[in-house]
C-alpha cells in the first residue's frame, strides 16, 4: 500500500476534512477511487473510503458527512494500493514511482555504494536514503543524497548511477 495522504482537522458542519498530501499526484482524489485508511498503528484499524467531493484540499467521504462522523477520522492515513497507482498516475519519460527506486543499487564509477533504503521529501528537494555497502565501522551505515541532477546521473528500476555521492557518504 502506498500512502497518499493524512488527514487532518474537519472543516466546515458537513464532513469537511483537511487533506495533507503525500503525493505528487493529486488527480487521484476523485469520487472513482477508494481508499484505505488506517488510524491507530497498534489497532491496526484499516478501513474503506470513497471520496463524495474534494475541492482545494478539502475532502468529504460518503457516510461521514456530518461533523461527528467525520471527527472520527482525523490523523487517520489514505492509501492505495500499488496496482491503482500505476493505473491512476501516469508517468512521463524518464519519472519513476518512489516504491520503484526502494532497493535499488547505488553505484558511482562502477563502485557499488549500497541501495536505496527509503525516499524522504525534505522542503522541496526529495533524498535517497542509502544502506550503505560497507563492513566498515567507521563509515555510517547510512546516507543522503539529494534526487537532484547534481548527484544523480541516471536513475532506472536496476540502478542509480551517482557522481560525488561517495563524497556525501564520507563526509556524513
Amino acid at each position: 500500500m502506498i500512502e497518499v495522504a493524512k488527514i487532518g482537522k474537519t472543516v466546515g458542519v458537513y464532513g469537511g476534512l483537511k487533506l495533507h498530501l503525500l503525493t505528487d499526484f493529486p488527480q487521484i482524489f476523485s469520487s472513482d477511487v477508494t481508499f484505505f485508511a488506517q488510524k491507530g498503528h497498534l489497532k491496526q484499524e484499516i478501513f474503506k473510503l470513497k471520496i463524495k467531493t474534494y475541492q482545494d484540499g478539502i475532502v468529504c467521504f460518503y457516510g461521514y458527512e456530518s461533523l461527528e462522523s467525520a471527527k472520527t477520522l482525523t490523523n487517520a492515513v489514505l492509501s492505495m494500493s500499488i496496482e491503482d497507482t500505476r493505473m491512476i498516475c501516469p508517468l512521463q519519460e524518464g519519472e519513476m514511482f518512489w516504491f520503484d527506486l526502494i532497493g535499488v543499487k547505488v553505484v558511482e564509477r562502477g563502485e557499488l555504494l549500497g541501495y536505496v533504503k527509503e525516499i524522504d521529501r525534505i522542503g522541496e528537494t526529495d533524498y535517497l536514503i542509502v544502506a550503505a555497502n560497507s563492513a566498515e565501522t567507521k563509515r555510517p551505515k547510512t546516507f543522503m543524497i539529494p534526487y537532484i541532477e547534481r548527484y544523480i546521473l541516471s536513475a532506472s528500476s536496476d540502478e542509480i548511477q551517482t557522481s560525488g555521492a561517495k563524497d556525501i557518504w564520507l563526509e556524513s
